[in-house]
């Protein structure tokens, strides 16, 4: 768990940096409240989410809060079958934004808390805690409207204790894409 924690802070700083490095005379993009909807991927579980993005401030580098909560589907193979319980996480981050380095095209990196809410078909636990981080580019097809894609790792260490063996999920390497509307 102490590696894991350690690589998402790594992540989340590096993305930090990057988002620093963008041209000064390039212009902002999308400051306003946004929300969205993407599919993901964390370790081998798909997955949709919502997600809303507080106003944002700064000049040079700005920053905002992310609210997002998903729907996962944790694959579990039983039987000669694959079961695709449901399961359910919330993440609040801490989103920086760098100014547009072509047009159209931003980068950001985020980091913070996420909250599972697993299934009682693989899971003894209600809740558990973890750490993420993210690398991510929103692609502007008009002012208000972008498409973004997202690369990151989830830090949890939660496991299906009622599986056999007791794999790990949401743990890991995490893709995502989508789309968000800025207001």
């Amino acid at each position: 768990m102490r590696t894991t924690i350690q690589f998402l802070v790594c992540a989340f700083v590096a993305s930090f940096a990057i988002t620093t490095s963008a041209h000064e005379d390039s212009t902002t993009l999308g400051s306003g409240f946004g929300i969205g909807y993407q599919i993901q991927q964390y370790q081998q579980d798909f997955g949709i989410s919502l997600t809303t993005t507080s106003p944002l401030v700064g000049s040079d580098i700005q920053l905002g809060l992310r609210l997002r909560g998903g729907m996962m589907f944790f694959e579990l193979a039983q039987d000669s079958s694959t079961k695709r319980p449901r399961y359910f996480n919330a993440q609040l981050g801490v989103v920086g934004y760098s100014k547009a380095l072509a047009e159209g095209i931003r980068l950001y990196g985020e980091g913070g808390a996420i909250m599972l809410f697993p299934s009682e078909t693989f899971s003894s636990a209600s809740s558990e805690i973890g750490a993420y981080a993210l690398f991510g580019f929103e692609f502007y097809m008009s002012e208000n409207l972008c498409y973004l894609l997202e690369v990151g790792g989830v830090g949890i260490g939660a496991t299906a204790d009622k599986i056999p063996l007791k794999p790990i999920y949401s743990n890991g390497l995490s893709l995502a894409a989508g789309v968000r509307y800025v207001f």
